[in-house]
Formats: structure tokens, sequence, C-alpha cells
């Protein structure tokens, strides 16, 4: 590099190995059945700190808090069910060096950027049983077409979304 730091307005990114990271993590989740109807929930975190030469920062590339939730009613001979689903990530305020200047996880382009911001979207599923043999589900995706960005990923979260699929069975 000849002593530069940055090329054309944009900075040089090293990769080093830290003397010491340490992650701490979880994972819950549980789905309850109360006769017809369903209710679950899923939540999972990591902490992530780097030490290096006596100093402790923000690990990288460590994901916010993140959820989901669901509530479903299955009908009498199960003929048909119906599933409402919320998911979403909480925003990031714990961002590394390298991850402040990394367009996957500060979209809007700002140069050393200080939090991600948090999402919440909706789902909507359902079945049909219209034969011992034979069933229809359909799904409804982001039906708040909210947009959104799954932390670190470098890809856009879907918009407003259809899926179907016919399942037959001998």
């Amino acid at each position: 590099f000849m002593g530069e730091t940055q090329r054309d307005g944009s900075p040089y990114i090293t990769r080093a190995n830290a003397s010491e990271t340490e992650l701490l993590g979880f994972e819950v989740s549980a789905r309850v059945h109360i006769l017809r109807i369903w209710v679950g929930a899923g939540l999972a975190g990591t902490r992530g700190e780097t030490t290096d030469k006596g100093s402790t920062k923000p690990a990288s590339k460590i994901p916010p808090i993140s959820g989901q939730a669901t509530i479903g009613y299955t009908a009498p001979k199960k003929t048909w069910w119906l599933e409402f689903v919320g998911r979403g990530e909480a925003g990031q305020n714990r961002l590394s060096e390298a991850d402040k200047n990394d367009v996957r996880i500060c979209i809007s382009g700002d140069i050393d950027c200080q939090e991600t911001s948090g999402w919440f979207a909706m789902d909507v599923r359902g079945g049909y049983r219209f034969a011992a043999f034979a069933t229809l589900s359909v799904e409804l995706e982001n039906v708040l077409d909210t947009p959104y960005h799954s932390f670190a990923s470098g890809v856009d979260g879907s918009g407003f979304g259809f899926n179907g699929s016919l399942r037959l069975t001998y």
C-alpha cells in the first residue's frame, strides 16, 4: 500500500486475528397446544467481545437479538389450519470498527455508522385438506410489505410474496 490508507476515497480494510474473542449466546423456543390453538415463540441472541493489546471492543458481525412468535388454529377434524407469524430483529448498536464501514451492515452507505435499524415482518400461512391424500397450503409472506435487511447479509429481505403448494400422498 506504500503508506496509503485509502484509495479513491474508500479506506483499505485489513483483517487480523485478535488475541482473544469471547462469544456468549442463547437460543430458546417453546410451543404450546391448547385444544385446537397453538402459540409459539423463539428468541436468539449473541454477544461478542474482542480483546487485543489490552483493549476490549465489540466483536465483528455479531447479530442483534432476533425472534419469532406464532399463533395458529386447527379446525375440527383437521380439515384446515391457519397461522400468523411475526418475526424480526432488534437494532444493533454494538458494532465493531470494521462493521461501521461495511455496506452489508450499514446499508444506508453512511461511513462510520453507529447502529443498524431493527425490523418486524408478518406472515400468514394456512392449509386445507380436501381429501385424505391431498392438502393445499398457501403462505403470504411479509403481508405489511416491510422493507428489511437481515443483519450482515448484504441482501434486502423480500417484499410481499405468495407461495403455494399441493401435497399428494399415497
